[in-house]
């Protein structure tokens, strides 16, 4: 990388690594060349006297912390990231810049991040752990690219091993006694029902619109969701954008959810195509209506809540609304549906997926028990 700096008669060029610190350092020196011509009091001799090699050493010591590197490394990464990622990793960021910012990044080993952790973060779980280990081996690989000798690389910091509970699905007979106990004008329960019926996402859920559901046909159109950063967006694949054929038990929580659900007056929203780059503006009519601001929920942790507190006061274990789609397709395959039909109302393009995933659920009874559960029906049916 070469940096230039010049008056009207004279011209220097420095010869410098394009690394981030450099590159912070030409700028410094940029905006302490460019006050001093403004000031009429530039002379290129008696600037490069001034900045002796020690005091450049000491700018750079100054610079190269952990503090500084978590910064940078969070800018490199912020057009990859989402809104919420970045407030998240700027979070953990500030959080340990106070506990080792102003350490050099060269003395940041894993004992003292090992230590760090049997510290003030011991009381907080392995999965809260290593949110900030993820923050640290960015800083890490972004010091070592902008050629920071270290002894350590990001590998050498691992993350904490973990386990996440997956609850159990949603079995119909608790399903059943749900329904029974859900009051009539309870359209969050419905919602909730409702998505467990019909395997929709929770994104897909809060993007309902009054015009998606159609009463009269018995069905559902999916054409749009709820993005992490709160914006309306076509789903990604063209198989999630479908059209879902409505249970009678489906379709009956519907019209619960059409006829006790707040309607308010439709508005305009703005819908990110699928490219990431057109959008439309569309009227929008919501389904499911928060009713503390009359418009659709936003953050569908709020929607969570609500449902967590109607379970919770009616005896029932919480199970979040992201394992519905979880509770439909084994309910479902453990009933005999076939797995192309589930596929197709989840929105995958491809059977295999269930196959992976719910092979346990699929149901495995003879095909000749089958053939005589359907005969004896009839044989029953004709006396």
């Amino acid at each position: 990388m070469n940096f230039t700096y010049h008056s009207k008669l004279t011209k220097r060029t420095l010869k410098m690594r394009p690394t981030a610190a450099n590159l912070l350092r030409a700028f410094l020196i940029r905006c302490e060349i460019v006050a001093s011509i403004e000031k009429g009091e530039f002379d290129l001799e008696e600037f490069d006297r001034s900045r002796d090699t020690n005091k450049i050493r000491k700018e750079t010591k100054k610079i190269e912390t952990v503090k500084f590197y978590l910064k940078q490394f969070i800018f490199l990464e912020s057009h990859k990231l989402s809104l919420a990622a970045i407030r998240d990793y700027t979070s953990r960021a500030n959080g340990l810049s106070k506990e080792i910012g102003e350490l050099p990044i060269r003395k940041l080993t894993p004992s003292k991040v090992k230590e760090l952790f049997s510290g003030n973060y011991s009381k907080f779980s392995n999965k809260y752990k290593n949110h900030h280990v993820t923050v640290i081996r960015g800083a890490i690989r972004t010091a070592r690219e902008s050629g920071v000798d270290l002894k350590f690389t990001e590998d050498d910091f691992p993350c904490y091993k973990f386990t996440v509970p997956e609850p159990n699905p949603m079995e119909y007979k608790d399903l059943d006694s749900l329904m029974e106990l859900t009051a009539e004008d309870d359209y969050i329960m419905h919602s909730f029902i409702f998505a467990n019926l019909t395997g929709v996402r929770p994104s897909e859920l809060a993007g309902l619109d009054r015009g998606s559901v159609d009463i009269e046909n018995g069905t559902v159109t999916i054409d749009k969701a709820i993005t992490l950063k709160r914006k309306f967006k076509v789903p990604k694949s063209k198989s999630s954008e479908r059209t879902i054929s409505l249970s009678e038990t489906a379709l009956f929580h519907a019209k619960m959810i059409f006829e006790y659900s707040p309607e308010v007056k439709p508005y305009d929203i703005v819908v990110i195509q699928r490219d990431n780059n057109e959008e439309k503006t569309v009227s929008f009519n919501p389904l499911i209506v928060n009713s503390n601001t009359n418009k659709h929920f936003h953050d569908l942790r709020k929607l969570n809540m609500k449902i967590k507190d109607k379970m919770t006061k009616l005896g029932f274990r919480y199970i979040p609304l992201c394992f519905a789609r979880h509770s439909f397709a084994s309910n479902a395959l453990s009933l005999g549906a076939p797995a192309f039909s589930v596929a197709n109302d989840m929105g995958h393009s491809n059977p295999a997926l269930l196959e992976k995933h719910y092979a346990k659920f699929i149901s495995t009874k003879p095909s000749a028990g089958v053939i005589d559960d359907y005969f004896s029906k009839k044989r029953r049916g004709k006396k």
